[in-house]
């Protein structure tokens, strides 16, 4: 027998682009729909809206498309055509990086489908508009495009291996960058 969750349940029917389980046991849910994102914490029955959230409340209204957790934790957020959201649970810090922001710097494109951290802690963000990565040292996004080692294409999904080669899913095929990031090969 399958059972299907409802309002009721803290999770309404709809479209979900993306479902993932924190080291902290929580669930969360991606959706584009009603209030975006839902989370049943540890051992819950009943799953809370992104708006009942103490600190990301604020995403109530954005549609969120991706989720990812980096080795120190903190959570990564895609969202659908606003950029990237990131919360560190153990701090409480939050922020978001709008696409539309003037500074260069601080645009991660928009329509974040996929995340993933290399070895040196680089977070990698597939978009729509690319590929994008954050360096937390330096504290700025930057665009990877013909001029720096990468096809300017959409990327949808990303990979590390264990030789921290990047495999980037994108709207021309499989992309695989190189260790220094410098080199990219279309396959």
């Amino acid at each position: 027998k399958m059972d299907f969750f409802t309002d009721a349940d803290g999770l309404p029917q709809g479209f979900y682009s993306h479902a993932f389980k924190d080291s902290r046991g929580t669930l969360w849910f991606c959706s584009k729909e009603h209030d975006k994102l839902y989370y049943f914490e540890k051992g819950a029955t009943h799953g809370k809206s992104i708006a009942e959230h103490p600190v990301m409340n604020s995403l109530k209204n954005v549609g969120v498309k991706s989720i990812y957790e980096d080795s120190h934790h903190r959570l990564w957020i895609g969202l659908n055509s606003f950029g990237v959201s990131m919360f560190d649970p153990s701090t409480g810090y939050f922020e978001t990086w709008w696409n539309n922001d003037k500074d260069p710097d601080r645009r991660p494109g928009d329509y974040i489908a996929s995340m993933a951290e290399d070895s040196t802690g680089v977070i990698w963000a597939g978009s729509r508009l690319g590929l994008y990565s954050y360096n937390f040292n330096e504290k700025k996004w930057i665009h990877h495009t013909e001029k720096n080692g990468f096809y300017n294409t959409k990327a949808s999904c990303i990979q590390v291996d264990a030789l921290n080669r990047l495999w980037i899913g994108t709207s021309k095929g499989l992309v695989m960058m190189d260790t220094t990031r410098l080199h990219s090969r279309l396959f």
